[in-house]
């Protein structure tokens, strides 16, 4: 959970919520001080949903999501954007490769309904004109790369030559190994 680790570098531990069918998965976030939250529904933005849910009823008058396939998340780049949070209405979007959004902080917690997914980064920007929230980009290379395709695990690789190592000879407890076709 190289995430997890990277949200608890950047916010208290209590306050990382970690939202999963995945029953080990949940397990190993209550190890590490996170908040597990068993998903009830289905699909990235129900999850997400649910856990904005949970964060609104404790009281969270702001919310940072950041999603799990981000192999160079780093608890300074999440700092970072959190750093160019000036209060008020606003929303902070770190981008992706094609075209999706892959770290967002909005302020109120509630003021954008999740989009994660194909073309996110028009979308949330789309609604943050409409609600008429101040709107922060954050280009950074620990947030920009997912890992959707083979393709993806190359450029992590290149980036992080010893990812692949550490996936496929587990030794990086925090990463289960993939399944190989």
């Amino acid at each position: 959970m190289t995430g997890l680790r990277a949200l608890q570098e950047a916010v208290p531990a209590r306050q990382v919520i970690v939202v999963s069918h995945d029953l080990r998965v949940l397990a190993l976030a209550q190890e590490r001080g996170a908040q597990p939250l068993a998903q009830l529904g289905y699909g990235l933005n129900g999850a997400v949903e649910e856990g904005r849910a949970w964060a609104l009823a404790a009281g969270a008058e702001a919310i940072l999501v950041v999603l799990a396939d981000l192999p160079l998340v780093a608890g300074e780049a999440l700092r970072q954007l959190l750093a160019l949070s000036r209060g008020g209405r606003e929303v902070i979007l770190a981008p992706g490769q094609r075209g999706g959004a892959h770290a967002l902080f909005c302020r109120p917690a509630s003021l954008l309904k999740f989009v994660f997914g194909r073309d996110s980064r028009r979308r949330f920007m789309a609604q943050a004109a409409q609600v008429e929230a101040r709107l922060t980009l954050f280009d950074s290379p620990a947030l920009s790369l997912d890992i959707d395709t083979a393709d993806d695990w190359r450029r992590a690789a290149v980036a992080c030559p010893d990812l692949a190592e550490r996936v496929l000879h587990g030794r990086d407890t925090d990463l289960c190994r993939p399944r190989l076709a």
